[in-house]
């Protein structure tokens, strides 16, 4: 009777500490202060206060808060998986971590119990437990027990090859998130959506089988890199008064452009854009892809259009005529492309005036330190897929760059992207071939993930 007490009082401290210390983790998720000064309560606080349930929008991460968790044990992957969930989905996956960390320390308070890892001694082993059950086996609550608004709770789980690669990435739209598997990796066929285009016609998005793809692993590890949140690409009002937009050496990024003022001379030439402030987006390459297609119509149907500097004079049935934006590059195609103006945005044009001064009277948008974030991601993901493939040459085009921008940047309810293909010719000058076509087949095939797995809201990529 007497081991038996014991035994039950034992179990009862295990679960204590347990619950003790997933409590402490919620409640201590954030501790930033607000404009006031005080302290902003937790999300499992506010949930407890108030009956409503809390906003369905990501949580961010502070770097504070993402150093505690790998701290605790969770991986980059899950740490970044955390920063595609609300308040509310974190509240419930660490909630059934640790009634499931209960379950197993029940389990291991009986007979059968495992012997006492190196090192832990008395009820710490309960917290080893609960920590590896909230990085290996946390899961969400049931689904009749959430609102039919709220998107389901995503697994805090490791992205493994063998089955369900990674589930609840980083969307910056308002659907659910999608699981992304194997499967989807491998067929990586377009979304339902992109067979319509904006304008109501029949869309031909991508579907080619892609030729020679990357093994599971360095697909997943892609699709985890390209899922990743950047925030801050296009350096608008709103970024520039963040203070976490600063550069490497912390101050305010909008000083380090090239020819920049003060922010205080800055500010009035930024942009004001928020999420989905540019309403649907076309972003139409110079690709030979576009040739005979009569896409023109529903390019022009979309609410913003970009371009790189090309020709559309001779070309508008198949390429459309609107340039609201521009991306420019200097020396390129200068004679045919001299007397092109954007009607709304120079997009990152190559040389920044002082203060961000409208150029010809027409304002610019300029890189956010988002661009720093991306450049190491865009080098390992070209660094493990010319290993595999044994590709020798080849570097991160400024292309690949400005599109990542547009489409990571949420400005835009939907991306259709229209003129690039895994070839090179250009559709006013079909001979023009880039000379390293297997530079432009890796990021077409990044331009493919992105769509089917839905990284970053509505994109569809047209053509082959």
């Amino acid at each position: 009777m007497e081991a038996l007490t014991k035994k039950h009082l034992t179990f009862k401290l295990i679960a204590g500490c347990c619950l003790f210390s997933a409590l402490f983790l919620v409640a201590a998720w954030d501790s930033r202060h607000n404009e006031d000064g005080n302290l902003r309560a937790g999300p499992l606080r506010r949930l407890l206060e108030t009956d409503e349930d809390p906003a369905g929008q990501p949580y961010r991460l502070s770097d504070a808060q993402k150093i505690r968790l790998g701290k605790l044990g969770y991986s980059p992957a899950q740490i970044a998986k955390f920063d595609s969930m609300s308040e509310a989905q974190i509240t419930k996956a660490l909630e059934a971590a640790t009634e499931m960390a209960l379950n197993k320390a029940k389990s291991r308070g009986g007979k059968g119990a495992g012997p006492r890892p190196k090192g832990v001694r008395g009820s710490r082993r309960a917290a080893v437990h609960a920590r590896v059950a909230g990085v290996e086996a946390a899961s969400p609550a049931p689904a009749e027990e959430s609102p039919a608004s709220e998107d389901p709770a995503p697994v805090v789980a490791e992205a493994g090859v063998p089955e369900s690669v990674m589930e609840g990435v980083g969307n910056t739209s308002d659907t659910p998130p999608l699981e992304i598997t194997t499967q989807l990796l491998r067929e990586l066929k377009p979304p339902e959506y992109c067979f319509t285009a904006v304008n109501g016609e029949k869309g031909f998005p991508s579907v080619r089988k892609f030729k020679n793809p990357p093994s599971d692993k360095v697909a997943a590890r892609i699709a985890s890199l390209l899922q990743q949140e950047r925030k801050c690409w296009i350096l608008t009002k709103k970024c520039a008064l963040d203070p976490e937009s600063t550069d490497n050496s912390g101050r305010p990024y909008v000083n380090k452009m090239k020819g920049a003022a003060t922010l205080e001379e800055s500010l009035p030439n930024l942009p004001e854009l928020e999420k989905g402030g540019l309403g649907t987006c076309a972003l139409v390459g110079t690709a030979d892809n576009l040739v005979k297609k009569g896409w023109g119509p529903q390019i022009d149907a979309h609410d913003f259009v970009v371009r790189f500097n090309t020709v559309t004079k001779g070309y508008e049935a198949d390429v459309g005529a609107r340039v609201d934006g521009l991306w420019t590059k200097a020396g390129y195609n200068s004679k045919e492309t001299s007397k092109i103006s954007p009607t709304r945005y120079h997009m990152i044009p190559k040389e920044t005036p002082a203060g961000f001064k409208p150029i010809d009277g027409v304002p610019l948008m300029a890189y956010g330190p988002a661009l720093n974030k991306w450049r190491p991601v865009a080098k390992e993901v070209y660094e493990i897929y010319k290993k595999e493939k044994k590709i020798l040459k080849g570097t991160p085009t400024g292309g690949l760059a400005r599109m990542i921008s547009i489409m990571e940047s949420g400005l835009c309810s939907r991306v259709d992207v229209y003129g690039y293909s895994s070839g090179g010719g250009k559709y006013f000058a079909r001979s023009a071939v880039v000379k390293e076509a297997h530079v432009i087949n890796i990021e077409h095939y990044l331009r493919r993930v992105i769509m089917a797995a839905q990284l970053h809201g509505k994109v569809c990529i047209y053509g082959e």
